[in-house]
């Protein structure tokens, strides 16, 4: 391995390639991808038996480097992407696809790699009607509190604004059956092709909603974001089949 991080890795793994119940290894993440910046941790997963019980998660500084490592029995994985995809995450499906194999001992990452790229072809879930209703109400009354927070000059406007963003962008997420990462990486899929391809992530289609959400991060004063917030939130209201406070209602089956 010809890079520094490489070696790193090539310490830290070693001991853990000994081990019987290890059967594969992976590099994953922003090193992996080519993206690493000085702030960069090193992911390695670290895939054992079935048999295995347990499973452990740890961080260690190797070589100057923090290695963040993920043990876990091969028969999780799948579960916890059933898990993620849920939320919109398909980094578990993402890293045994296109992470960096360190080590095979008997064709588990190679069929690890075959599964991952088939369900990446898939779609994920959207939103249904009761979800989207709901958040097209919640959406509007984020959007009602921030313009009061505002006229209060409360010192709690920007807190709420940007937990307010982030409900919009996952209500419309899940509306379309996208993908979105971290929110310190959320920058980055707006804005980077090269960030996209390399997490094999989509870019929204609606580019009118990609526009309003860099507009919104870019704001300098809570009369501009409440404005530019609320703007946002009609779009992504309209694209759900639009809204009107006066007279909203929401059915449900009771449990």
């Amino acid at each position: 391995m010809g890079q520094r991080w490489e070696a790193a890795v090539a310490r830290f793994i070693g001991p853990w390639r000994a081990r019987r119940e290890v059967v594969g290894a992976l590099v994953a993440g922003s090193r992996a991808y080519g993206l690493a910046d000085r702030y960069s941790d090193i992911d390695v997963h670290i895939v054992m038996a079935n048999r295995v019980k347990w499973r452990e998660r740890g961080i260690r500084k190797v070589g100057g480097y923090l290695v963040e490592y993920f043990a876990n029995p091969l028969r999780m994985y799948p579960k916890y992407y059933q898990e993620g995809s849920h939320g919109g995450s398909r980094g578990i499906a993402t890293m045994f696809g296109y992470g960096r194999v360190l080590f095979d001992k008997d064709g588990s990452m190679r069929r690890m790699r075959k599964w991952a790229r088939r369900v990446l072809r898939k779609p994920l879930a959207r939103s249904g009607r009761g979800e989207r209703e709901g958040a097209k109400y919640y959406l509007w009354a984020t959007a009602d509190g921030l313009a009061s927070l505002r006229d209060r000059r409360s010192p709690g406007f920007w807190y709420a604004y940007y937990v307010g963003l982030d409900r919009v962008i996952e209500s419309y997420r899940a509306f379309v059956g996208g993908e979105t990462p971290g929110e310190d990486k959320m920058w980055q899929l707006l804005t980077s092709a090269k960030f996209r391809r390399a997490h094999r992530m989509a870019p929204f289609r609606d580019q009118r909603f990609t526009a309003m959400v860099k507009r919104c991060m870019r704001a300098k004063n809570p009369a501009a974001a409440t404005r530019d917030f609320s703007r946002l939130v009609a779009h992504v209201q309209g694209r759900m089949g639009g809204f009107e406070i006066d007279g909203w209602k929401l059915r449900m089956k009771a449990g």
